[in-house]
């Protein structure tokens, strides 16, 4: 084999290496732990019709939401509920942010103003 195709070879295995190498250090993180994963817990069915009880058909409240396995070092949260399946295009129905990391969910009825006290910035969703 000519020095040119040994010369290929061994650069695409340390390419598929440090490629391999970001892969497990994004799974692992640095300390080697397993990748953390949030969950998200709330009334609505993925794939299923949003409840009237949330939507400007009927009481247009928030709904509550709860979830777990938030990663220590995180600094704040944003929540997006977005309905893929709304006619024409994607319509985002609640946004809020800077969620106190230490929060574990969000209580039903979430006051309909920009900024909530200890809860986060509501922004402008696509009513």
């Amino acid at each position: 084999m000519s020095r040119t195709k040994w010369i290929v070879i061994v650069a695409v295995l340390i390419l598929a290496g440090i490629a391999v190498g970001i892969i497990l250090y994004n799974k692992l993180g640095v300390d080697g732990a397993a990748e953390n994963k949030i969950e998200l817990i709330s009334t609505f069915v993925e794939g299923g019709a949003i409840p009237a009880r949330y939507t400007c058909d009927d009481e247009d409240v928030s709904p509550a939401m709860a979830w777990s396995g938030v990663p220590k070092e995180t600094k704040s949260l944003a929540l997006i509920v977005e309905d893929p399946d709304a006619p024409g295009e994607t319509f985002y129905h609640w946004v809020i942010y800077n969620i106190p990391s230490v929060l574990t969910g969000l209580a039903e009825g979430i006051e309909q103003v920009e900024t909530v006290p200890g809860v986060g910035v509501q922004g402008k969703n696509d009513f």
